[in-house]
């Protein structure tokens, strides 16, 4: 096997995890969001009309699909923990730009270059190796429901 130099882990390895971890971080994000938003817009429908549903053949139907909506939509944050899967991952691609401008730039603990690289592998693989611990974790307390969340790229 050959060894990666400096460039190709960067380009194949950390560019390629950073990619990955903002389009996922990005999808929970808008999940999260959309669901939040229809939790709110359902409840407040049922706030506002409520008071007409005698008027209408249909209120009572409306109100009652709003709140199994409101049930749907809560049930679903909690089970893909999309807030906490965006926040995570937007935290890990931070942490690894960060290693990474540190190396470029030849800042502590990447000052010295004979040194660097390997610094630079070890600490993103433990962050990568870290996440990857995390999301077995969640997995294995989601076992009785379908795993919906991408597994993060093998960190090895």
């Amino acid at each position: 096997m050959a060894v990666l130099d400096a460039d190709a882990y960067l380009q194949d390895r950390l560019d390629q995890q950073l990619a990955w971890l903002s389009k996922v971080s990005r999808a929970n994000k808008r999940t999260f969001l959309r669901l939040r938003i229809l939790e709110v817009l359902l409840g407040t429908g049922i706030t506002i009309f409520s008071p007409f549903t005698t008027r209408w053949g249909w209120g009572p139907l409306a109100i009652a699909l709003a709140g199994g909506g409101i049930a749907v939509s809560g049930s679903l944050l909690a089970l893909n923990r999309h807030q906490e899967n965006w926040l995570r991952y937007r935290g890990l691609a931070e942490a690894l730009k960060r290693e990474k401008y540190l190396f470029l730039t030849g800042t502590l603990p990447y000052d010295d270059p004979t040194t660097a690289f390997p610094r630079l592998v070890t600490a993103c693989e433990s962050l990568l190796s870290s996440e990857n611990s995390l999301w077995n974790q969640q997995m294995s307390q989601q076992s009785e429901a379908p795993a919906t969340q991408p597994r993060p790229p093998a960190a090895g």
